[in-house]
């Protein structure tokens, strides 16, 4: 079992090159006034805050040495609400694979490319538009679909600080597809990332 700042994930005991976990994570959703290190970001007042919502759900992986293949999938545990309508029960599926190269004892390169589905309600809560947000903003009404939002690709450091301490360090770029790229909330299409984050192994 594990914790990061992906939530928890609990693997099951199978044999290689098959895996299972089970996940439990926090979807903190959006603010409409967003806190920045410049100040805060008003480009989305008149939009409503949209609540989070404990997730869960399940991944599967197959180990191809070198590489590591896995679907996952999580659904939030509660139904919201946003924009005057009823998102229902967000769902995330990724589907990646990734590749972990050790460079010594203690650290390696980890690579990953991922390309996220969501449902409908997911992508109305976080690109949508709806007509009583339309009123209140100078967004047009927007309705996005299922399919999948974005392709992503991370590259990532890693250090076993101990037994069951891990710290990484990494950076990426995304790209929007789909209906979430056509949302008219969205200033780019694609966005660099770096972070920074840890895990506890026990």
């Amino acid at each position: 079992m594990s914790l990061g700042n992906n939530g928890l994930s609990w693997a099951l005991p199978l044999d290689e090159p098959f895996g299972v976990a089970l996940l439990l994570d926090y979807d903190s959703g959006r603010d409409e006034v967003i806190n920045t290190l410049d100040g805060k970001d008003r480009t989305l007042k008149g939009m409503g805050d949209l609540g989070g919502a404990l997730q869960a759900g399940m991944e599967l992986s197959y180990l191809l040495d070198p590489f590591r293949s896995y679907v996952k999938v999580l659904q939030a545990t509660k139904k919201r609400h946003y924009g005057g309508e009823d998102l229902g029960r967000t769902l995330l599926a990724e589907l990646g694979v990734g590749t972990v190269t050790p460079l010594n004892d203690q650290f390696s390169l980890q690579t990953n490319l991922s390309t996220t589905w969501a449902n409908s309600g997911y992508q109305r809560g976080y690109f949508g538009v709806t007509p009583e947000q339309a009123q209140r903003t100078a967004f047009s009404t927007w309705r996005p679909g299922s399919g999948f939002k974005d392709v992503t690709l991370t590259a990532a450091l890693n250090y076993e600080w101990t037994q069951n301490i891990a710290l990484q360090a990494g950076a990426g770029v995304t790209a929007l597809v789909g209906d979430a790229a056509d949302s008219p909330i969205v200033a780019k299409k694609v966005a660099t990332l770096s972070f920074v984050s840890a895990s506890y192994s026990f």
